[in-house]
């Protein structure tokens, strides 16, 4: 349980004190962020990246990224894949919802699309979001996995989401 009390000094930070010291949260970390997952399943495998960035980095997640303003999720997905992989993707669709909260203080509501029309191809390693890029089939994921991913394999997701969708 957390009891909320407002220390504001001149960064605007707002201490929330909890059982194990005090979280800082700064204006604009108030609120959730959302976040986009593109899953691409090619002949029965999944294409995960290992995370590069800060934000749990070193796990393994599917494409995919911040929601910019005025984007939709699907031009999201498909932005967020062309950016990362070098993978063009002919359209995206919405299959679950997952309510993340992270060990790092941070709360995202991603918003999970299957890509549809994945262009054939190489992909393109861009060091600043991925070490690595792997095609794993379901029962074989590599670990750890990013949170969010972790959440929508176990269930989480806040609308029904067809597991199937993993595999073809």
């Amino acid at each position: 349980m957390w009891v909320t009390r407002s220390v504001r000094g001149n960064s605007g930070a707002i201490a929330i004190p909890r059982f194990f010291g005090v979280m800082i949260y700064t204006a604009s970390m108030n609120r959730p962020g959302i976040g986009v997952g593109a899953i691409i399943v090619r002949d029965g495998l999944l294409l995960l990246r290992r995370r590069a960035g800060v934000h749990a980095k070193g796990t393994w997640s599917f494409p995919g990224g911040h929601l910019e303003n005025g984007e939709t999720p699907e031009v999201c997905a498909v932005r967020e894949t062309l950016e990362e992989t070098g993978l063009n993707v002919g359209s995206a669709r919405v299959v679950a919802l997952t309510n993340d909260i992270f060990r790092e203080q941070k709360h995202y509501v991603t918003v999970w699309l299957k890509a549809e029309d994945v262009a054939e191809g190489d992909i393109t390693l861009d060091p600043t979001e991925a070490t690595e890029f792997g095609w794993f089939p379901l029962d074989a994921l590599p670990s750890p996995l990013f949170p969010s991913l972790t959440n929508l394999l176990n269930g989480k997701s806040l609308i029904p989401f067809d597991r199937s969708l993993l595999t073809s």
